[in-house]
C-alpha cells in the first residue's frame, strides 16, 4: 500500500521556484514490508522521492533490476558493506544484456574475508572496482534522462531481516554520491579536507 504525502502549504506565503519544484515531486512512503517489489514500486516517476521498507522479500539487486525497466541502459555506481556472489552474477548479468552500460563499485575489505570468490568474479567483471573501509549502501543508476540514487540500509546480499531506503530521482544528488564514490575508487580521498 501507498500513501501520497501533501506538501505542507502556508496560503500566505508566495512560493519559491525551488518551493514550487518540490510540491511537484511526489514522495510515496510504503506501508507494508512484505509486498513483492513489483507492487511496493510499480513505477518512479522522474523528480520522484520513494521511501521504501522490505522484510528481506527483495534485495538492492533486484531494486536495481526492476528500476532498469523504467530508466533503460544506465551506468551504476555502487558501494556496499557486504555482498555475495550471487547478486555480483546478477549484476553480471543485467551487463551482458545490455541493461548496465558499466558497473563501478566500491567494496569494504573484508569481501576479501567473507566472500573471496564474490571479490574475484567482481574484479573479472565490473568496470572499475576497489577495497576499502566502506559501511555505506548507496546506489546511483545515471544515463542522459535519469539520475536515481538509492540510500538505504541493505547490502547487495539477500538478506530476511527489515530494510528501509529511499529511491530519489535527482540530478544534484546523484552527482554528490557518484563523485564521492568515483573520488574514493580512484584513491583520492574526498574525506581528507573535511575533516
Amino acid at each position: 500500500m501507498l500513501f501520497e504525502l501533501e506538501p505542507s502549504v502556508n496560503p500566505n506565503k508566495t512560493k519559491s521556484k525551488r518551493e514550487v519544484s518540490a510540491e511537484k515531486r511526489k514522495t510515496k512512503r510504503l506501508a507494508k514490508a512484505t509486498q513483492a517489489l513489483v507492487d511496493a514500486i510499480p513505477s518512479i516517476e522522474k523528480g520522484e522521492s520513494i521511501h521504501y521498507v522490505s522484510m528481506g522479500e527483495w534485495s538492492t539487486h533486484d531494486l536495481i533490476a526492476h528500476l532498469l525497466k523504467f530508466t533503460g541502459p544506465a551506468h551504476l555506481y555502487a558501494c556496499t558493506w557486504s555482498i555475495t556472489e550471487h547478486p555480483i552474477r546478477q549484476l553480471v548479468r543485467m551487463g551482458s544484456a545490455g541493461e548496465l552500460i558499466s558497473i563501478n563499485m566500491l567494496m569494504d575489505w573484508r569481501t576479501k574475508v567473507r566472500c573471496p570468490e564474490a571479490l574475484q568474479l567482481a574484479r573479472a567483471n565490473f568496470a572499475e572496482i576497489k577495497v576499502a573501509n566502506c559501511h555505506a549502501k548507496v546506489s546511483v543508476l545515471q544515463n542522459d534522462d535519469w539520475k536515481i540514487s538509492i540510500v538505504g540500509s541493505a547490502n547487495y546480499t539477500n538478506n530476511p531481516r527489515i530494510e528501509a531506503g529511499v529511491i530519489v530521482d535527482d540530478e544534484q544528488i546523484a552527482a554528490f554520491h557518484k563523485e564521492w564514490i568515483s573520488a574514493e575508487m580512484a584513491g583520492a580521498n574526498p574525506f581528507e579536507n573535511e575533516r
